[in-house]
């Protein structure tokens, strides 16, 4: 074989060589490009505020495995609608033993106290969520149930009585929100056996217990978020690191009646602590 055509055979076999090359590429992007069009329609619905709270999320220090996945559904800058309703008082409730001894009275706070639990979920929203709080208006019927108005929730059947639904859709709708959290304090047994006793609100709980006296400051506040059209309680309504007590050191045992004023500033000091602790573990939901 001559060297002229040991060259052309070498210039044959570049030919085929790179035709089986191009060949074998065009099977490679062919299977590549559906999955990259899958991929990259799954980036566009995530980033277009798709509904991202049905992927799976991590467990993490920040959001453990028994957490829900947070409520990223909504868009930045959705409007959050804040109802709180509150009466303007403190609760000072003492508790014995099979209901001897309990009781319970109200104390005129020196400050706003549901403006208070308002603003401190305001703030909270604004600094740790893309969302923007709204200041709602209750109904007057709202302020009057303002304990009850829960109980109208229906589990089963995914919606409140007719009446509260058509209440809560209306506000979602007529204030263009996304989600409408109702601050309200129920009435919730004290938790301890043997008391036969409930609480309220927010203040201090004292009991005594043979010859053992116990202080604390309490709060049943609870954020209640309602979402969609028609509306929907979503659950949980309370965090797990939610707090219903905590220590208030070196408070009397019985307080005296009326209150110092020095003891009133200690208590409700007690009162916004915890009032921001609650609304710091509602926020880790939101995230």
């Amino acid at each position: 074989m001559t060297a002229l055509d040991r060259r052309r055979n070498h210039r044959e076999f570049a030919v085929k060589l790179t035709g089986r090359r191009a060949l074998s590429w065009s099977w490679v992007w062919a299977l590549l490009l559906p999955l990259l069009a899958v991929s990259i329609a799954g980036c566009a619905h995530r980033l277009d505020g798709g509904n991202a709270g049905s992927t799976p999320v991590a467990a993490s220090p920040d959001r453990p495995a028994w957490m829900p996945a947070p409520l990223t559904s909504m868009a930045y800058s959705s409007r959050v609608g804040i109802m709180t309703v509150l009466d303007n008082e403190l609760a000072q409730v003492t508790a014995g033993t099979a209901g001897i001894g309990n009781g319970s009275s109200a104390l005129k706070p020196t400050f706003d106290y549901p403006g208070y639990v308002s603003e401190s979920l305001r703030k909270g929203i604004l600094a740790h969520t893309p969302y923007q709080p709204v200041l709602v208006r209750p109904s007057a019927r709202l302020i009057r149930d303002n304990r009850i108005w829960q109980q109208s929730w229906n589990k089963d059947a995914g919606k409140f009585e007719t009446s509260w639904q058509h209440e809560f859709d209306a506000v979602i709708k007529q204030n263009q929100l996304k989600l409408l959290i109702v601050v309200t304090a129920p009435e919730e047994d004290d938790g301890i056996v043997g008391t036969s006793q409930t609480i309220t609100g927010s203040g201090y709980y004292a009991r005594s217990f043979l010859g053992r006296k116990q202080t604390a400051v309490f709060s049943t506040v609870h954020f209640y978020r309602i979402a969609g059209q028609p509306g929907k309680l979503l659950h949980p309504v309370s965090a797990p690191a939610e707090r219903l007590y905590a220590d208030l050191p070196d408070f009397p045992n019985p307080a005296p009646q009326p209150l110092p004023q020095p003891l009133q500033i200690k208590l409700e000091k007690a009162v916004k602590d915890m009032i921001d602790q609650k609304v710091g573990a509602f926020i880790s939901m939101m995230k």
